[in-house]
């Protein structure tokens, strides 16, 4: 069996996207979060000033 050799810049390259796209899910994941929670403290406010509106 013949072993694939690969090169020092295939490895970096092959680690740099690896890297990136647990960065962006982890970023992705984080942004997720503080959507949620900002929307459910703004729709309580919301909720909350809307009898003063009326």
């Amino acid at each position: 069996m013949a072993a694939t050799k690969i090169s020092g810049s295939d490895f970096g390259r092959l680690m740099g996207s690896i890297l990136g796209s647990l960065l962006k899910y982890n970023a992705l994941e984080d942004f997720q979060e503080v959507v949620q929670t900002t929307s459910k403290k703004s729709s309580r406010r919301l909720q909350g000033s809307l009898p003063d509106d009326f």
